[in-house]
């Protein structure tokens, strides 16, 4: 259920894992993509849909091809969802808006979706070691 106007995407209870209803907001891009998909499609019942406007019957077939179309191996469906806590993660998002977010309801749940690459953890280390530098000597 994507509500364009309001800018949420809600999970009925029935959908939900946890049997409670989920709320995501819309981010202003997402928002520009799913207008230009709701325009393309005006009578279309779903966000992703073939171009009569009905539902794809085999969703998992049709992610597969975009995947073989976009030269991606080895990548499955809810790797996206590990993806997108790293992704929140390595921008700095703390810990209670990815659970939040990623509709987790304990924040060990969601640590098992973020990732921190090496690089990440270097730049870390090395912006600590800049920061005790500059405190040493004064320049801070």
């Amino acid at each position: 259920q994507v509500n364009l106007e309001t800018g949420v995407i809600t999970i009925s209870a029935g959908e939900a894992k946890n049997r409670k209803p989920l709320y995501f907001p819309i981010n202003p891009y997402l928002q520009e993509i799913l207008s230009g998909l709701r325009h393309n499609y005006p009578y279309a019942e779903y966000v992703f849909c073939k171009a009569d406007g009905t539902e794809y019957g085999d969703w998992k077939r049709s992610f597969n091809t975009a995947c073989e179309i976009a030269g991606l191996k080895d990548v499955r469906f809810h790797d996206l969802r590990h993806t997108y806590g790293t992704l929140l993660n390595m921008l700095g998002t703390n810990q209670y808006t990815i659970r939040a977010l990623m509709g987790h309801r304990t924040l060990a749940a969601s640590k098992r979706y973020v990732h921190t690459p090496p690089e990440t953890v270097r730049e870390a280390s090395n912006a600590l070691g800049d920061h005790l530098r500059r405190i040493l000597d004064g320049s801070d």
